[in-house]
């Protein structure tokens, strides 16, 4: 079970023994260090030092640690060791390691305690990170931690504004009372809202107002990952009709240049769009436009993160759509919605109720208010096509128009009707069959290795 410091070390520190902390760079040690505490049925701590980051990156080996401590039947600490970066830091955090050490011992004492001070995070924020860590979903977790630094510099001034709240809800074991953390996540929040709201309030009135920075959801920190992104372009591009199935794709010259892409990056995207069956390469230069989809090799890698993609992006819809939803109806013009209502009676008549995911989506992409919101949105539905194997096998079976005719015609009467409810309602209960749906196809081939769909 994957466990924080303080747990193992309060249990060790009453019964007076050690935990072993040791540094796991690769699979061979990490293996052989759970299954050693397994086997002896002690409390293990598992650790990544920046220094090891050289030979075998955070992102490569820190979710294998997380994931490895979660199955442990033993409770094992995922620690970072001597982090001196702040970026690697939340690097780390973002992974999902239940400890970390910020090693600022090269600075002075007095520079050392400044800027340990400033990253101190309160007690609701360490509590939306160990929700969201539990939920296994990497998307959602990144996206907390980017719009947090997107929107934290206020909180500096404040420092130590929760320490007290922190003292009473950690107090006695307070902790496991739900309605006293309900109160103190509410009290925090509002607190910092009104702080927020008064802070930019007073600066819009001395300043006046100035263009501002934009938020922008920045998934990938790996220059490899890049590769993802385009393949998603790429396949975007294939659904609208800009590259027809039967066709091939243009030459690497034009794609590198339409893309603004290395010819490197480019043909490692098109090789994951080979391994996925949508595209087929002839000696690493020509690509035709396909649907050959009937082998898929989910032991690949890059087919693996694919899916991930795909499941986690419908998983953060499942919990965000009906929020969303509500708030982007409240705030749009009437003719808005009617044309809305329009696009999905539309849909109907033209028996393509399978699109009625990017109509929705692109409504709220293009008509929510909150900015943050529309970024995220556009990212995710970035990411749904991922799905488009799994989309273009229910289309060739006649799955997808039947499964999704009613949806689209009770999202028509439902906004004829002013029901917002009932709008929002009825798509949170779609994603949530999406995410469970996927989740199910995927586990059952999974267990194939290479299947058949």
């Amino acid at each position: 079970m994957l466990v924080n410091m303080k747990e193992i070390l309060k249990e060790a520190e009453e019964k007076g023994y050690a935990i072993g902390c040791i540094n796991t760079p690769n699979m061979e040690t990490l293996r052989a260090v759970v299954d050693a505490a397994e086997e002896l049925n002690v409390p293990i701590i598992i650790d990544h030092a920046q220094v090891h980051d050289p030979l075998i990156p955070m992102e490569s080996i820190g979710p294998k640690m997380v994931e490895y401590a979660k199955q442990a039947k033993v409770p094992v600490c995922v620690h970072l060791d001597h982090g001196s970066d702040y970026s690697f830091v939340m690097r780390a955090i973002r992974c999902g390691f239940s400890s970390i050490m910020y090693d600022l011992s090269a600075l002075p004492f007095e520079e050392n305690m400044a800027k340990l001070k400033n990253v101190d995070l309160s007690i609701s924020t360490r509590m939306h990170i160990q929700v969201f860590s539990d939920l296994g979903n990497k998307l959602i977790l990144n996206f907390y931690w980017e719009l947090l630094r997107y929107i934290r510099f206020p909180y500096l001034a404040n420092h130590g504004m929760h320490e007290e709240r922190d003292r009473e809800l950690l107090a006695d074991g307070r902790e496991q009372e739900l309605e006293f953390m309900n109160a103190a996540f509410e009290g925090d929040f509002a607190a910092c809202i009104s702080q927020l709201l008064a802070f930019c309030a007073e600066m819009d009135g001395e300043y006046g107002r100035k263009e501002k920075v934009p938020f922008y959801w920045n998934i990938y920190w790996q220059r490899p990952q890049l590769c993802y992104t385009m393949a998603s372009r790429i396949i975007t591009e294939i659904i609208k009709g800009t590259y027809p199935v039967g066709g091939t794709l243009p030459s690497m010259p034009v794609m590198s240049k339409q893309l603004n892409v290395s010819y490197r990056t480019l043909r490692r995207t098109l090789c994951i769009l080979d391994s996925l069956s949508i595209i087929r390469l002839h000696q690493g230069k020509v690509s035709d436009v396909c649907e050959d989809i009937e082998q898929i090799d989910f032991q690949r890698p890059e087919v693996k993160e694919g899916f991930r993609l795909y499941r986690e992006s419908l998983q953060f819809m499942a919990l965000t759509v009906r929020p969303v939803f509500l708030y982007t109806l409240e705030h749009v013009e009437k003719e808005d919605l009617e044309k809305l209502s329009h696009g999905f009676i539309q849909l109907l008549n033209e028996n393509q109720s399978e699109r009625c995911f990017k109509l929705a989506l692109e409504f709220i992409v293009e008509r929510c208010p909150s900015a943050a919101v529309r970024e995220c949105y556009t990212r995710l539905a970035e990411f749904l096509v991922w799905g488009y194997p799994f989309a273009l096998y229910r289309i060739r079976k006649q799955h997808l128009h039947k499964e999704y005719t009613q949806m689209v015609r009770k999202s028509a009467e439902l906004l004829e009707n002013d029901d917002w409810e009932g709008y929002a309602d009825s798509w949170k209960a779609l994603m949530e069959y999406e995410q469970k749906r996927a989740e199910k196809i995927l586990a059952d081939y999974q267990e194939q290795g290479r299947m058949v769909l």
